[in-house]
């Protein structure tokens, strides 16, 4: 009989054992290893909710929500997000993940959700299937960019690029709150709630966002989170195309410098991009220069973001990238107007 329970810190070690036998993606696919901690990726979340499938002891299933106030059309709703659904490929066609969704659904009626959201990658057929399934409405899609990180950028301007300090969150927490400030998902910082949210953050802090300065004026801030710290990410497998690429880019690396695809074996380190606000467009482009020689010293070969939009997206398609497609379902389970949802631009994060 297979049981739904609360994941415990006990099961830290079942976790990410089931989390190797899970890879993600298929044209590029991933073994996740989050050690030390699966509950790090989490442990920033106000009220977070992992649970287990188990059957005969054992953990064979696992799923997470994470509970939080969103701004929607202009009103706060309480919201589930769900992420982190993986079944053990020896246990799947049993109706676990059917199971794991019908848990999180009866723990977002618990505490008065408005509304469910998830994101799922283009090609997760299965996913997509689970959630319409359940009655999830695809409203929209959005385009996730990866940068290359593999040569010196050089800046065009003479401002002050640096860490971020105390007396920089007000300003900060400004910038974000004016960038986003049209777009659905997206409930405005406080000072004391962000500075809360960077204490908790495994592996982030205010030393990992950088500001342009210029003027005495901080005009734009940048966060990357070290994501390798969370969760390590290694190559099982290229898709055809990507392999002729490196065949490509390694015989024209003769000539030049170009980037690389890591190899079936080799690790895909990454910063997130996060916290993004700005006043101009050009401001923002100086402090992602700024983050890939960060990211070179460092030895980290992409800078990646969720869903983004312009001006953003025109931004980040300066530099050389690659990029992937987002499903966003919803489903509400109240009465909702939620009329031009997927019109207008939506805030996603590394929640």
């Amino acid at each position: 009989m297979i049981a739904i329970r609360d994941a415990v810190e006990k099961d830290d070690s079942a976790l990410m054992d089931l989390q190797k036998k899970c890879p993600m993606g298929s044209s590029l696919i991933l073994q996740l290893d989050s050690s030390p901690s699966y509950f790090n990726r989490s442990k920033h979340q106000t009220e977070n909710h992992i649970i287990v499938a188990v059957e005969e002891g054992n953990i064979i299933g696992s799923a997470s929500c994470a509970i939080m106030e969103k701004r929607v059309n202009e009103r706060n709703l309480r919201t589930a997000y769900n992420y982190g659904l993986m079944v053990d490929p020896n246990h799947r066609r049993k109706g676990i993940a059917t199971l794991l969704t019908e848990r999180r659904e009866e723990i977002a009626t618990e505490h008065n959700i408005d509304m469910i959201f998830c994101q799922i990658t283009q090609d997760n057929i299965p996913s997509t299937r689970i959630q319409e399934k359940r009655g999830f409405i695809h409203v929209k899609d959005t385009t996730s960019y990866v940068l290359m990180v593999y040569k010196p950028q050089k800046p065009s301007t003479n401002a002050v690029i640096r860490p971020a300090e105390n007396p920089d969150l007000s300003s900060i927490v400004d910038l974000i709150n004016d960038t986003y400030s049209e777009y659905n998902l997206y409930k405005p910082h406080k000072i004391d709630e962000f500075k809360e949210l960077l204490e908790k953050r495994a592996h982030y802090d205010l030393s990992n966002i950088q500001v342009y300065e210029k003027d005495g004026e901080v005009k734009a801030c940048l966060g990357y989170w070290d994501y390798n710290k969370v969760m390590q990410m290694t190559v099982l497998q290229l898709a055809r195309k990507d392999q002729l690429m490196n065949i490509a880019l390694a015989f024209l690396g003769i000539f030049t410098k170009l980037p690389r695809i890591p190899k079936p074996g080799q690790r895909l380190t990454q910063y997130f991009l996060q916290d993004i606000g700005f006043t101009k467009p050009e401001y923002l482009t100086e402090l992602v220069k700024h983050v890939n020689n960060i990211a070179l010293e460092n030895g980290i070969r992409f800078l990646s973001t969720l869903g983004v939009e312009d001006p953003i997206s025109e931004v980040l398609s300066k530099f050389m990238n690659t990029t992937s497609t987002e499903h966003i379902y919803i489903k509400p389970l109240k009465e909702l107007d939620l009329t031009g949802f997927g019109q207008k631009k939506l805030f996603l994060s590394m929640e």
